[in-house]
C-alpha cells in the first residue's frame, strides 16, 4: 500500500498548480545567513510528541529533532537515526540498527534507552500523546543493544515505517524528559537545528547545529520564525524581503504574488483538510439524523469556490482526500441537499431547526471564512449557528475538554490512508475531539491494519467511510491546496504535500 500511496501523492505533486523545485541543481550551496519565516499562527507546543494538532509546532519540532525514520518530498520513506532495519517472517518484530555517536544538544548520547522511552512515551494514552493511535497499543521495544531496538507487534502492521517515519515522531532524549516533565521549555533534540530564543507570539530562533551527524549540514546559520498572522501583512513582508518564506498564501492572492518579482507561490495538491466535529455527547447533535442533515445541508463545493477561490476540493465522501489511496468516490448524500436536511431535522424531532454554536479559530482566516459560510448555509435549512471566534490556545483547550456545540479542527501531518481514518474516528485517538466510540468501526480499523494487498485495504477503508457516513460523527468539509510563498533568494526548497517544512538542506543565495 505505501508504494501506492506514495505515487498518488508524487503525482499529485507533480501536477499541481505551481509545483517547482527552486535551483536544487544549478546553484552552489552557500554556507551562512538567517532564513526568515513568516507564519500565520501562533507556536504554544514545542514538544514534538504533542504537536500535530499544531502544524506550525510541528514545522518548528521537525528542523530541532530526528525520528528514526523520515520522508522526502514524495513521502518516501528513508533512513534517519536508524540507518537500517529488517522485519521478522511473521511481520510482528522489526529490527532497527542506529547511528553511533550521535549526540543530543545537549552533548548526551543518543542510544537505544532514548529510542525505547520515546517510543513507549508516543504510544502511551496516559501521557497526552495525540499519537497513541497510530500504533499497536500492545507494541513492546526491547534493546538489543546500545544502538540496536527491536520492536514486536501483537500483529502485522505495514503502516508501521510511514508511521515511525511522521513528522513528530521524534525522538527525544530520556534523562531531560525526564528532568523536566516536557521539552516544550527545555528543548533539546538531535537535529540540524537547536532552539535559540523563544518569544512566544512574536518569534522563535534556532541556530545551526555544529555537530550535526549529517556531514556538510545544515547550510543555513539561524532560522527565524515571525509570527504574521494578518494575511496581507505576511504578503507584504514576503515582498519586500523582510521575509524569504511565508505559510499559507491566501488563495485569493496567488495571482497577486505570481505577477511580483523576486518571489513565486509554489504549491498544489496536497493534505490539508479541514473538518468540524459536532459534540456527539450533546443535544441535539446526539442524534446522528441530526449530524446527517446538518452535514448534507452544507454545500461543501460552494465553501470551496469561495473560501479556497476554487483550490481545493470538497470532502463528500469521508476524511480520506482524493490524493491518497483508500479515498470513497461515493458522496455521502448530494451536496447542500437543503430540502432533505429539513425532512431529516422535522423526522428527528426537530421540523424548526435549532440553535448551536460553532467554536473554531478566530486568529486563522481560513476557519473563519468557511465559519461565517456555514452560518450562512445552515440558515437555509432552519438551524442558527452562532460563531465563538477564539484564539487558537483557548480553542484547543476547550475542544480537550469537550465544551463545545460543534468545533472546527484541520487534519495533516499524517502519512497513509488508515491514519486518516484511525486518527480522526478511532477510540485511542487524541484527534477524536467528541470521543466516538464505535465497535464497528474499531473493527474495520482491525481489518485495515490486518489487510494483506493494497486492494484489500482500500476496499475495507471505503466501506468504513461509507459506514461513518450513516453516523456522521465527523463532518469533513474540504482539502485545500498548499501555496507557501518563497523569495528567489531561497535555494534547494523543495514543494511538499505535507504541511510541514524541513530547512536542513536548503540555503540562501546572496
Amino acid at each position: 500500500m505505501r508504494q501506492s500511496i506514495r505515487k498518488a501523492i508524487a503525482c499529485a505533486a507533480l501536477s499541481g498548480l505551481m509545483l517547482m523545485s527552486l535551483g536544487v541543481a544549478a546553484v552552489a550551496q552557500v554556507y551562512g545567513g538567517t532564513l526568515r519565516v513568516g507564519l500565520s499562527d501562533e507556536v504554544t507546543q514545542l514538544d514534538p510528541h504533542f504537536t500535530s494538532q499544531q502544524a506550525h509546532a510541528e514545522m518548528i519540532a521537525r528542523n530541532v529533532y530526528n525520528g528514526l525514520l523520515k520522508t522526502n518530498p514524495a513521502w518516501e520513506v528513508q533512513p534517519d537515526l536508524a540507518e537500517s532495519w529488517e522485519v521478522s517472517e511473521d511481520g510482528l518484530t522489526w529490527t532497527f540498527h542506529l547511528r553511533e555517536g550521535v549526540r543530543f544538544h545537549n552533548g548526551d548520547l543518543f542510544t537505544a534507552a532514548d529510542v525505547k522511552f520515546s517510543l513507549e512515551r508516543l504510544i502511551d494514552p496516559e501521557s497526552g500523546s495525540t499519537h497513541a493511535g497510530a500504533f499497536d497499543p500492545n507494541l513492546q521495544v526491547g534493546i538489543v543493544d546500545d544502538y540496536t531496538v527491536a520492536v514486536t507487534l501483537s500483529m502485522p502492521d505495514a503502516d508501521l515505517l510511514d508511521n515511525l517515519a511522521a513528522p513528530s515522531i521524534a525522538m527525544v532524549p530520556k534523562a531531560v524528559v525526564e528532568a523536566n516533565g516536557n521539552l516544550n521549555e527545555v528543548v533539546v533534540g538531535t537535529g540540524p537545528f537547536y532552539l535559540a530564543e523563544r518569544r512566544v507570539d512574536v518569534k522563535t530562533v534556532l541556530a545551526r547545529n555544529p555537530e550535526y551527524f549529517e556531514e556538510g549540514l545544515p547550510y543555513l546559520d539561524r532560522i527565524e520564525y515571525r509570527i504574521i498572522q494578518d494575511d496581507t501583512a505576511r504578503l507584504v513582508a514576503l515582498r519586500m524581503g523582510e521575509v524569504h518564506f511565508i505559510d499559507r498564501v491566501p488563495w485569493q492572492m496567488i495571482d497577486a504574488l505570481e505577477s511580483a518579482q523576486g518571489v513565486k507561490a509554489v504549491g498544489g495538491a496536497g493534505i490539508n483538510l479541514r473538518i468540524m466535529s459536532p459534540n456527539i455527547n450533546r443535544e441535539p447533535w446526539d442524534d446522528p439524523r441530526v449530524r446527517q442533515a446538518f452535514y448534507m445541508g452544507l454545500n461543501k463545493q460552494e465553501i470551496v469556490d469561495v473560501v479556497l477561490a476554487g483550490y481545493g476540493e470538497a470532502l463528500l465522501g469521508g476524511v480520506i482526500p482524493s490524493t491518497l489511496a483508500g479515498h470513497n468516490p461515493n458522496a455521502c448524500y448530494p451536496d447542500g441537499d437543503v430540502e432533505g436536511a429539513k425532512a431529516l431535522l422535522a423526522e428527528a424531532g426537530y421540523p424548526d431547526g435549532f440553535t448551536t454554536k460553532l467554536l473554531t479559530f478566530g486568529d486563522i482566516q481560513i476557519y473563519v471564512d468557511y465559519a461565517q459560510i456555514v452560518r450562512e448555509q445552515a440558515k437555509q435549512f432552519g438551524v442558527t449557528v452562532e460563531l465563538e471566534l477564539l484564539e487558537l490556545g483557548i480553542v484547543q483547550a476547550r475542544r480537550a475538554e469537550q465544551d463545545f456545540d460543534l468545533v472546527g479542527a484541520g487534519i495533516g501531518g499524517l502519512t497513509n490512508s488508515h491514519s486518516f481514518v484511525a486518527n480522526t474516528y478511532g477510540i485511542a485517538s487524541k484527534r477524536n475531539f467528541n470521543k466516538y466510540d464505535d465497535p464497528i468501526l474499531e473493527d474495520f480499523l482491525l481489518q485495515s491494519k490486518a489487510a494483506a494487498t493494497q486492494e484489500e485495504r482500500n476496499t475495507i477503508l471505503i466501506e468504513a467511510q461509507e459506514y461513518l457516513c450513516t453516523t456522521m460523527p465527523v463532518f469533513p468539509l474540504f482539502n485545500g491546496y498548499t501555496h507557501w510563498g518563497v523569495s528567489d533568494k531561497l535555494k534547494g526548497w523543495e514543494f511538499n504535500p505535507g504541511y510541514v517544512q524541513y530547512f536542513g538542506v536548503v540555503w540562501l543565495e546572496d
